[in-house]
């Protein structure tokens, strides 16, 4: 790896031309300025904005889910030869002064993919993104025998290898646990590292909801009885 590596943020984001202002400025405060947004069949000016404020734009022509926008993302990144990666969501909850805390272990070759801990330092998370979690951590042990406390973080890093080696294959949110599967299955190496969210009245509107999250629970069962 180059003494300066090339990093990118991998930004999925579904309607969210009222964010992406905020959130990409922010990141180029912190110092990065390798921004690709996956524009999920936004409806609004998702990718006007992003294309307004410096990001490169990859836009889907319908809505396919997170998972499907977070692989078009990461695939971006290949193309270009990233050597790290960070997925950022794009409605808000993220901090930007987090990102060099994520990719601190990658850099340090202690870790090939670095989760975002919303539960290891206090945060306003709300009581059913808690519950839909605490599930997914039991399911997620299941599938891959690893044990993190927050499986279903939007916030991951991840180096060229782990880049090369995961591939989601989920389109809705249940990719988040399939990825600690791949992780077992390639033998990569992992982290968590504590980061701070804000949920205001719009992050609250956005994520899964009660039936989406229940469908992603249901998915990760089938999976986890069919090993």
């Amino acid at each position: 790896m180059a003494s300066k590596p090339n990093v990118w943020i991998v930004i999925p984001a579904y309607n969210e031309a009222s964010k992406l202002a905020a959130i990409l400025e922010g990141i180029r405060a912190v110092g990065f300025d390798q921004v690709v947004v996956v524009d999920d069949g936004s409806v609004d000016n998702t990718a006007a904005k992003a294309r307004e404020y410096g990001a490169v734009v990859v836009r889907h022509a319908i809505n396919r889910g997170a998972g499907a926008a977070t692989e078009t993302g990461l695939e971006y990144a290949r193309r270009v030869q990233a050597d790290i990666v960070v997925t950022f969501d794009g409605d808000g909850q993220h901090l930007f002064a987090d990102i060099p805390a994520m990719i601190k272990p990658l850099l340090e070759h202690t870790a090939d993919v670095v989760i975002g801990s919303r539960f290891l330092t206090p945060n306003p998370v709300p009581t059913l993104n808690r519950f839909y979690n605490r599930v997914a951590i039991w399911l997620t042990f299941a599938l891959a025998g690893m044990w993190v406390s927050d499986s279903q973080s939007g916030m991951r890093a991840f180096n060229a290898k782990a880049l090369q080696a995961i591939h989601f294959e989920s389109s809705g949110y249940d990719f988040a646990s399939e990825l600690f599967a791949k992780m077992k299955v390639t033998k990569l190496r992992h982290a968590e590292v504590p980061i701070s969210v804000v949920y205001d009245s719009y992050g609250r509107g956005k994520g899964q909801n009660f039936v989406q999250g229940a469908e992603t629970v249901f998915r990760l069962i089938i999976k986890s009885l069919m090993r």
